[in-house]
């Protein structure tokens, strides 16, 4: 999975990752999918590593409900992100051997899996959710909407009043589109 997200500000932010299940929770009696085995889950920020998590392999014949549902408990990260638009990649590690026997397609139904007997398909993530900013770090980066609210920058106290006029002139004419008398410039 492949996300292009907009981080407003340099600050941290919360990677959380959800497994894929075979019905929703809402229905009930579900299992998370591929926890027989273990797999790599590889979590990305442009390209660059975050972090790698084992996930499966540790189910229990006969594992509850309550024990997959933790399954992917743990699957978040907290990380330190500049502001602009970044690319957040999830998935499993591509595992080179194939077992033997005759080849099984992967299940793309996963509705009945668990019915069928299959409830131990490959894994699969169900969702990912960036939460944040935390801890921000300044007013985020130079953007052209800011470019063009912020028209000018005092160089000091004695700038001040000047180019708030100014900033304030512009973007009143373009709320009015128009011209701004000079007495709802002062108010």
């Amino acid at each position: 999975m492949a996300i292009r997200h907009h981080f407003p500000v340099d600050a941290e932010y919360v990677i959380r990752i959800r497994l894929q299940r075979n019905a929703p929770p809402a229905i009930g009696n579900y299992v998370v999918l591929g926890l027989d085995e273990p797999h790599q889950l590889d979590v990305r920020l442009d390209g660059k590593r975050i972090k790698v998590f084992k996930v499966g392999g540790e189910r229990k014949k006969g594992a509850t409900q309550a024990e997959d549902e933790a399954a992917d408990a743990g699957l978040e990260v907290r990380i330190p992100v500049q502001a602009g638009t970044r690319l957040v990649g999830v998935a499993f590690l591509d595992q080179s051997v194939e077992p033997e026997g005759v080849y099984q397609p992967p299940v793309t139904d996963y509705s009945n899996a668990l019915n069928d007997g299959l409830a131990d398909t490959e894994p699969a993530v169900g969702s990912v959710t960036i939460d944040g900013p935390y801890d921000a770090k300044g007013v985020g980066g130079e953007t052209p909407s800011r470019r063009r609210i912020f028209v000018c920058h005092p160089n000091g106290s004695n700038d001040e009043l000047s180019c708030a006029r100014k900033i304030l002139s512009v973007l009143a004419r373009h709320a009015y589109r128009g011209p701004v008398p000079d007495q709802d410039l002062q108010s």
